[in-house]
């Protein structure tokens, strides 16, 4: 059996499609939507692109646009695209990258922005100079650029030319003496390029223009001048020349000169003719030779000793020569040499005239014969004797010992005297032997005794001395302390009391190089006593301070403390504190 079909559904979906159709067929072709690109430039510095630069948008044909302007591109398609700058001037750079990706929609233009930051067209040159040959330009050349800026270099140096324009600069080398030649071209041409350095040389050659003279000398005789002489060409400046040397003077211009030999000690003579000419040719040294003869200005001193008798000084003399005095160095000999008893000592160079010649060091028991010192006439290139006959009388030894008791001795030991004869040192517990001490009595001294020491007995004292032996004598010394203890006591009463205590200071005092100070400073409380050991015996000053404002210290302060020998001292100080 046949049963028809339904098409019920089918027909619902089919007229509402009619009528979609219907409808566009009256709106006309479909259009997708479109939106807009707005593209920035911005461009700082300085020489900047003149024809501006170009861009492109999604590999598209290139379109210009200015160094500094906004460019709208509309049309453009929903979604991506991709936005270039290029054409760019070499000296100028993008910040960024030259392709830049924009999301493109309905509405408000996208925006692309490229900055630019543009550098001086510049670059520079960079020259040098390299000169050969004889006389030297002394003060360089000059190199000047496109006619206008000139600046100094050196005969052989390089200088650098920066900030110059990007093109081509004339370079020119000036300055140049007229003995010398600048290899061609000059002026030269230097291509600039952009931030590169470009190096342009020029080679000088210079021809001899002057000549020199060479002075030689050749001394002769005794006593030759020590430093030397001076050549002086045409009066001007000396070249220095040794007594037997060569000297070359060279930048003498050609023809006729003077050369003349000074500074020449006044024992010694130049040859004639001084000061002799001389023609000096281009490029050519000509000699000149002086000979000076000298004559002698120093002679010797013989100086004999001549000793006779008994008891013989033992350990010689000092012969002394010239006594010298001044500010700095106080007084001095000009010559000072050790002499045995039976001696010949030779003294020299000494300048020639008169000299003061002593024998020193003779012991006590010893005489010199005549005057001493005497004066002794040297003679230039001769030997002058002077003879000094001494004798000795029978003489001893005097052995002086120091025994020394107590406390605080002193370190540094004393001095013992033998009439009044050169003083030795003697320890504080030791023994000192004086020699050569002609016999008979004599008189014993002990010094440099210190304040706290004193000698038991008499001093000086008289002791016997017998030839060819010792007479001996005992110093008692008995030394008390240098030191005393000072005890400080502190009582304070009242209201309020400071509960910090104070500061004890002794000595204490200021002045302009150290500032202040003290010999002591310890802090007390304020009812408190202190004990300070080993303090120097005399008088010294004891304050208290850091006082609170409402306590007061009755009585002196600072208060003066005498400190006694081996005793205690005691300071009481009394403090009154207020209510405040």
């Amino acid at each position: 059996m046949h049963v028809p079909r339904v098409f019920v559904t089918r027909r619902v979906g089919v007229v509402p499609l009619l009528l979609l159709l219907g409808a566009a067929a009256c709106e006309g072709p479909f259009e997708p939507p479109t939106g807009s690109l707005e593209l920035r430039v911005t461009t700082v510095g300085v020489d900047l692109d003149a024809d501006g630069y170009a861009f492109s948008v999604d590999s598209g044909a290139s379109q210009p646009i200015a160094v500094n302007a906004v460019d709208s591109i509309p049309g453009l398609g929903i979604g991506q695209h991709n936005v270039t700058l290029s054409g760019l001037a070499i000296n100028c750079a993008l910040g960024g990258s030259p392709s830049r990706t924009v999301d493109v929609r309905t509405g408000s233009p996208a925006v692309v922005t490229f900055s630019v930051l543009c550098n001086p067209l510049v670059g520079s040159v960079h020259a040098t100079t390299a000169t050969s040959g004889m006389d030297l330009d002394p003060d360089g050349y000059s190199l000047t650029v496109d006619g206008g800026s000139t600046h100094p270099i050196a005969s052989t140096g390089s200088l650098d030319l920066p900030n110059l324009s990007v093109a081509t600069h004339q370079l020119t080398l000036s300055g140049v003496a007229g003995n010398c030649v600048v290899g061609q071209p000059n002026p030269r041409s230097a291509s600039v390029s952009y931030a590169t350095t470009t190096t342009v040389a020029f080679v000088v050659t210079c021809n001899a223009s002057t000549g020199a003279v060479q002075v030689t000398t050749t001394t002769t005789g005794t006593d030759v001048d020590p430093d030397g002489y001076s050549a002086i060409v045409d009066s001007a400046s000396g070249s220095v020349v040794a007594t037997n040397g060569t000297v070359t003077i060279s930048g003498l211009s050609p023809g006729a000169h003077s050369i003349a030999l000074t500074a020449v000690a006044p024992n010694c003579t130049v040859t004639p003719p001084n000061p002799r000419a001389v023609t000096v040719t281009v490029g050519a040294t000509t000699p000149v030779a002086f000979d000076i003869a000298c004559t002698a200005t120093n002679g010797t001193l013989r100086v004999i000793t001549s000793t006779t008798g008994t008891s013989l000084d033992h350990d010689g003399y000092t012969v002394l020569v010239d006594e010298l005095c001044d500010y700095y160095y106080g007084c001095y000999y000009g010559w000072s040499e050790p002499a045995a008893v039976n001696d010949t000592v030779m003294i020299a160079p000494i300048p020639n005239g008169g000299h003061t010649v002593w024998l020193a060091n003779v012991a006590a028991n010893c005489a010199v014969a005549g005057a001493n010192p005497v004066t002794a006439t040297v003679v230039a290139g001769d030997t002058t004797t002077v003879v000094f006959a001494v004798t000795c009388a029978p003489a001893g030894s005097v052995a002086v010992t120091a025994v020394t008791t107590g406390v605080d001795l002193d370190a540094g030991g004393y001095t013992v005297q033998v009439d009044s004869g050169p003083s030795a040192l003697l320890p504080t517990n030791g023994v000192a032997t004086i020699r050569d001490v002609p016999e008979g009595d004599h008189a014993v001294q002990l010094g440099a005794v210190d304040q706290n020491c004193s000698v038991q007995g008499s001093n000086p004292v008289t002791i016997h001395v017998t030839a060819n032996d010792t007479a001996r004598t005992t110093f008692q010394i008995n030394c008390v302390s240098i030191h005393g203890t000072l005890r400080i006591t502190v009582a304070t009463s009242g209201a309020n009391i400071d509960p910090n205590g104070y500061t004890v200071t002794v000595d204490y005092s200021c002045d302009d190089y150290y500032g202040c100070y003290y010999l002591w400073s310890e802090v007390v409380a304020v009812n408190d006593t202190i004990t300070i050991p080993n303090v120097l015996v005399g008088n010294h000053t004891v304050e208290l301070m850091d006082v609170a404002q409402n306590c007061a210290v009755q009585g002196a302060n600072p208060v003066i403390a005498t400190v006694l020998s081996g005793a205690t001292t005691t300071v009481a100080l009394q403090v009154a504190c207020v209510v405040r």
